[in-house]
């Protein structure tokens, strides 16, 4: 069992660390300080816990793909490790690639605070993994509810670890600001942990329909819609330095604007550039002029939207819902909080529509689909921001099956939104594009091979 106590993490970390690259274990329970800080959503194992190791996330044996190091007179040694609204997207944390564990269970806690405010539900995911990330252990995500504003929390992570280097990580989705203090690594015996593992069993085909009568596309039609030549003068915005809320906003912006003529250019990774200077070797632009301020764009704009059709932070799936009725009605699409920033006329609200993904686009195939391309879908991940511009320039059907990470998630269902595509798919052209991807990471998605 349990019992509480507060050791001194700083020295108590680091030895039971050196210790256990001698192959000894340092015998020690969770501290009271620990759980006084696991939300109440929670479970922890019950067992007989030993303490392995505390890594600082800010300290020399954790890498990172976004973030930097900050002065935090709560955390481990006054550092942090902060990323901030508008830096990449990434893990904040990964590593650090412990070999010399014994194979066995395992709980981990991973000390983290919001900083910022943000009506997303999921900002990020803990997880544990072997085999450089290809072998996920287990994942729980980061819930805003879970996360109170500028409180640290300590999340649990159980898994079961065969062998080879493992990471425990933290990764970001950009929707609001967090800390990281540390990670605490206990070894535990005499649990099951098998209830603790989130993990969703893979889609199912149904086969149905079949014995179709095969579709073909018009005769002429091209395999992808293209746009008009592009202005010889661009404006260029760096969405770099933008949250996902307002990427997705001036995305959607850009692919209305864009069935006139593509007049603006956004800067969504490094590569972006180099583009922007090839069409201009090429002598499709004479040149570009930056724009700084995104609401500028939004009123010199004006004429080509509408209003704005509101996504629902519970329901992952409505954000490519309302990507689909963007392009059909001329709206932004705009996140709940965006929305009230903006105060630009709401169209759609799509807050508390569906309880399912699958729902969801069940609806988008009962009420969209005939005003919808029928020569091109896509299969894309809710979060996923590059591409959206295209879809709705093109009204295309979106869609998502959820893999064995993500279909665990409350409302995903693997089977029932293949079964849902299958019909979608009946409906379609042979041989007709399916563009995007149907992986977002390592157990996010269908897979490619399932896909």
């Amino acid at each position: 069992m349990i019992s509480r106590f507060s050791p001194r993490r700083s020295f108590l970390g680091w030895m039971a660390l050196f210790l256990c690259c001698l192959g000894t274990r340092v015998a020690a329970q969770v501290p009271a300080d620990i759980l006084h800080e696991v939300p109440a959503h929670f479970a922890v194992p019950s067992g007989s816990y030993t303490l392995v190791a505390t890594w600082a996330a800010a300290g020399a044996l954790y890498k990172h793909g976004t973030g930097k190091a900050v002065a935090d007179p709560q955390a481990l040694e006054g550092k942090a490790w902060e990323v901030k609204v508008g830096e990449p997207s990434a893990a904040m944390l990964f590593g650090p690639y412990i070999t010399t564990l014994p194979q066995g269970d395992y709980v981990a806690f991973a000390r983290i605070a919001r900083t910022s405010s943000t009506d997303e539900e999921v900002i990020g995911t803990l997880d544990a993994c072997v085999d450089y990330g290809q072998n996920i252990l287990n994942s729980v995500d980061l819930d805003t509810a879970d996360l109170p504003r500028g409180h640290y929390v300590e999340i649990p992570l159980p898994f079961h670890y065969p062998g080879g280097a493992l990471e425990v990580r933290v990764n970001w989705a950009g929707y609001a600001n967090l800390r990281v203090d540390r990670v605490t690594l206990f070894r535990v015996e005499g649990v099951n942990l098998s209830q603790f593992i989130h993990r969703a069993p893979p889609a199912r085909e149904s086969g149905e329909p079949n014995h179709l009568t095969p579709l073909f596309a018009p005769a002429g039609t091209p395999l992808f819609p293209r746009s008009q030549p592009p202005a010889s003068t661009l404006e260029v915005l760096d969405l770099r330095k933008q949250g996902p809320s307002w990427q997705l906003l001036l995305l959607s912006l850009q692919g209305l604007i864009n069935r006139q003529k593509p007049r603006i250019y956004y800067l969504l990774n490094d590569q972006d550039a180099f583009w922007l200077r090839w069409m201009r070797e090429r002598g499709w632009i004479k040149g570009w002029k930056e724009v700084t301020d995104p609401r500028q764009l939004l009123r010199q704009y004006r004429d080509v939207y509408h209003g704005l059709v509101v996504t629902d932070p519970a329901r992952p799936a409505s954000v490519n819902v309302a990507t689909m009725i963007a392009g059909i009605d001329d709206l932004l699409v705009a996140t709940p909080s965006l929305a009230k920033e903006l105060r630009l006329p709401v169209k759609e609200d799509l807050r508390g529509r569906w309880t399912t993904d699958a729902q969801a686009y069940q609806w988008a195939f009962d009420h969209l689909w005939p005003q919808l391309n029928h020569e091109v879908i896509s299969c894309t991940y809710p979060q996923q921001m590059p591409l959206r511009d295209y879809l709705v320039e093109n009204r295309i059907f979106i869609f998502w099956i959820s893999g064995p990470i993500d279909g665990a998630r409350p409302g995903a269902n693997p089977t029932a939104e293949m079964h849902l595509m299958e019909q979608l798919l009946a409906k379609m052209p042979a041989d007709a594009p399916v563009i995007s991807y149907p992986y977002a990471g390592q157990d996010v998605g269908v897979g490619e091979g399932p896909g």
